[in-house]
């Protein structure tokens, strides 16, 4: 399982990208921080990675593993 750890609006810098879909934030999009219940770090996604996953129960961008 894993949850939510911090929200942030984006800066737009070039090293923000959701790590389920892979696209840029654009400045001022949301970004979700999620960790895994041992408090590891998943990384950061967009709001439609994060409905997915809560959807599906799998992670984006694992579903081909």
């Amino acid at each position: 399982m894993a949850k939510i750890a911090a929200t942030m609006a984006s800066t737009g810098a070039a090293h923000e990208q959701c790590n389920g879909c892979g696209k840029q934030f654009e400045r001022g999009e949301q970004m979700a921080a999620v960790e895994y219940a041992d408090g590891q770090p998943a990384g950061w996604f967009c709001d439609n990675c994060i409905d997915t996953w809560k959807t599906t129960g799998t992670p984006p961008g694992t579903e081909g593993d």
